[in-house]
């Protein structure tokens, strides 16, 4: 197989469910390629929202400070390759064929998700580029996460709520208990609320892993222009605003200082300023502007929701690309979201867990829906295409729902000339 799409359609056909909760079979490939114990140090994120930022946050500080960075996040927005990356660049297809083959002769007759794959070959592309430290995101969950097969030296949970109940449990006590088995004995753990539940806090305690918590060991202030950040040890004042939630550069900051690495307060300035990641409250200028952001669970709508009423145009209208997968809070997120949209463009996802268009239209019905305007476009690419014709230069369309909401609006936008966007068949977590 010499072309990359080729793998992966291969890759997507060796296992009979796209979520297995098992570690056995991806474990037993990555001993066979000496893989459980890189001899790097490993910072794990995991969490409801804010996991790709805080990644990219890390990424930016550290490659400011001249470390050499390996990172490994999910889902992608544009090209598959941009899940690994080298020093913030996405692999080559050459390095990423080469990792495949080598996974798929160990692995004999065991099946691997397509996640499971992913997880396997970053880390060999890790063990062969040596870089001085790596990033993990964790896909779905904690315990059952392919992820969970190395030992992290640093552990961070971003933010604890109600997502994907069906696999991680329908109350926060049973999602905490979930993400505390990406804790290790004696390696702190980076929490990024005030008050964790009672199953996070008694498992860390259980196995002597020492807690970091927000408001209490660490924290951030925010003013109009700036922000600073503390800990117990030291504080950073007058830090220019990044690109993403100042909560998760803070996040950043903490994770890599319990890490033992060293920056200067320069080199987090410069960090700070070069974070760049897309589809996270991503506001795009021009006129008309655009603001493009992944949320799909009740807490990070409730972000975005107060970054819109930030940014609504004035007296410009919002025009609003909306779909979502039929597991979510459907009706509930569309009552938080609309006192601030004047025309909604629906249509569904090409996903089998998609909400179908009938979903969509019984969730406004259920929201009581009456002041603004409905359009359904076949697709998510033409309704993206309805928002810019519809949109006049003071209006702002927003694109938002899901990753692959995000995708299709990326794709009708300054993003078109960048390299085709793939079909992801990972789950949008």
């Amino acid at each position: 197989m010499r072309h990359l799409t080729h793998w992966l359609e291969y890759i997507r056909t060796l296992h009979h469910s796209i979520i297995d909760y098992s570690l056995e079979r991806v474990h037993e490939v990555a001993a066979r390629l000496e893989l459980l114990h890189p001899n790097m140090p490993i910072i794990m994120v995991t969490g409801t929202n804010g996991k790709g930022s805080t990644v990219s946050a890390m990424e930016a500080i550290l490659l400011a400070a001249d470390y050499h960075v390996g990172s490994f996040t999910s889902p992608y927005l544009e090209y598959f390759n941009e899940q690994i990356r080298i020093n913030a660049t996405p692999i080559d297809d050459t390095t990423l064929i080469h990792a495949f083959e080598m996974i798929d002769n160990a692995r004999g007759n065991i099946s691997l998700s397509e996640f499971e794959f992913t997880t396997l070959a970053a880390l060999l592309i890790f063990k062969n580029t040596q870089p001085d430290l790596i990033l993990f995101e964790v896909g779905l969950g904690g315990g059952n996460d392919a992820t969970n097969i190395i030992d992290p030296d640093v552990t961070v949970i971003t933010s604890l709520a109600l997502d994907h109940e069906e696999y991680l449990g329908a109350t926060l006590e049973l999602i905490a208990a979930n993400e505390a088995q990406l804790l290790r004995p004696n390696k702190p753990g980076i929490i990024g609320v005030t008050t964790p539940p009672t199953t996070l806090t008694e498992h860390a305690k259980a196995i002597d892993a020492p807690l970091l918590t927000l408001a209490k060991d660490w924290g951030f202030e925010e003013t109009q222009k700036n922000w600073r950040f503390w800990n117990k040890n030291c504080h950073y004042n007058q830090l220019p605003r990044p690109n993403i939630l100042c909560k998760n550069a803070a996040l950043a900051i903490q994770a890599l200082l319990s890490c033992d690495l060293q920056f200067t307060e320069v080199q987090l300035q410069r960090g700070l300023q070069n974070i760049n990641i897309k589809g996270r409250l991503q506001l795009i200028p021009g006129k008309p502007s655009m603001l493009i952001d992944v949320a799909h669970n009740l807490e990070a709508i409730h972000q975005l929701s107060a970054f819109l009423k930030a940014h609504k145009p004035a007296p410009g209208k919002v025009i609003a690309v909306f779909s979502m997968l039929k597991d979510k809070k459907i009706t509930e997120v569309i009552k938080i979201m609309a006192p601030d949209i004047n025309t909604w463009i629906i249509a569904p996802i090409d996903h089998p867990r998609a909400a179908p268009l009938n979903q969509l239209q019984d969730a406004f019905t259920a929201a009581n829906i009456s002041n603004a305007q409905i359009i359904t476009p076949a697709s998510l690419e033409a309704a993206c295409s309805k928002a810019h014709t519809l949109a006049g230069p003071e209006d702002l369309i927003l694109i938002f729902g899901s990753f692959f909401v995000a995708r299709a609006g990326l794709t009708t936008t300054i993003y078109q000339q960048k390299q085709p966007i793939q079909i992801n068949h990972l789950e949008d977590y």
